[in-house]
């Protein structure tokens, strides 16, 4: 939408008297508008290089239709470094929730606004992105790392089922046994012994 809201201004002051005028002044203030922008959503100089490139053009008198065509594609690169940047902050803000849940899988009260908290975001919102990124809910994805690390301890110690249990952030012995039961077919003590002979 705002390349086509682009292409239609451009259009429309072209058939202006001075159109050449008024189309140099709107790139120029264009490329202003684009750069603050651009830096105040936290793009770095070398990923708004395509706004010099236009002003040079202007500089340089350059024919305003190959302007207009630098101005148009300007919008894909910046609408481009804005969608990478935030993807990248998207997926450092699920890194950072991931290490947080590894970290304190221990803790039975460990929960979606605890881990929001942590990253900073909003309950709903972080709810929402990191179903986005990992493909998962919060809670399906804690559920699945404990019992990931309950397996990883019945396999490589010989702590004791409530050990696990505690060490691993279920609220007791008796429940994370009947649900690693629903969840694998198998007892914990059952896929310890079947899983070592």
């Amino acid at each position: 939408s705002i390349r086509s809201s682009l292409s239609n201004h451009i259009a429309f002051l072209s058939q202006q008297p001075g159109s050449d005028r008024l189309l140099r002044n709107f790139f120029f203030e264009y490329v202003t508008v684009m750069t603050n922008e651009s830096i105040h959503m936290g793009l770095a100089v070398d990923q708004i290089e395509c706004c010099g490139n236009l002003l040079t053009l202007l500089f340089q008198k350059v024919e305003i239709e190959e302007c207009a065509e630098v101005a148009i594609g300007l919008v894909d690169k910046l609408v481009y470094q804005v969608q990478s940047q935030k993807e990248a902050n998207n997926n450092h803000l699920v890194s950072m929730a991931k290490d947080f849940i590894r970290l304190n899988l221990h803790n039975k009260m460990l929960n979606l606004e605890q881990v929001s908290n942590h990253v900073g975001l909003s309950k709903n919102y972080f709810s929402m992105l990191f179903h986005q990124v990992v493909g998962i809910s919060f809670s399906t994805y804690l559920k699945q790392e404990r019992y990931n690390l309950a397996k990883k301890l019945l396999l490589t110690t010989n702590m004791k089922v409530f050990e696990i249990s505690d060490a691993c952030g279920f609220s007791n012995a008796k429940y994370f046994s009947y649900s690693f039961k629903q969840t694998f077919g198998r007892t914990p003590l059952e896929y310890q012994r079947d899983s070592k002979t």
